[in-house]
């Protein structure tokens, strides 16, 4: 979530859940790591479905 300084949602990400076996590209089963790159592009860590996803940032 991103707020401005009144509180104000201003952004908001969500990501699918995704079925044990039947991960489609963009779900999460058990996101255990995050991390952001210079650019702004969030990676997550999923150790049910054994990948890192990369969400790249649109502007």
């Amino acid at each position: 979530m991103k707020f401005n300084p009144a509180g104000r949602l201003l952004q908001l990400w969500t990501i699918p859940k995704g079925e044990d076996g039947k991960e489609k590209p963009g779900d999460v089963n058990w996101l255990h790591a995050m991390a952001v790159d210079s650019k702004g592009d969030i990676y997550v860590g999923d150790i049910i479905g054994k990948r890192a996803p990369k969400f790249v940032r649109q502007k």
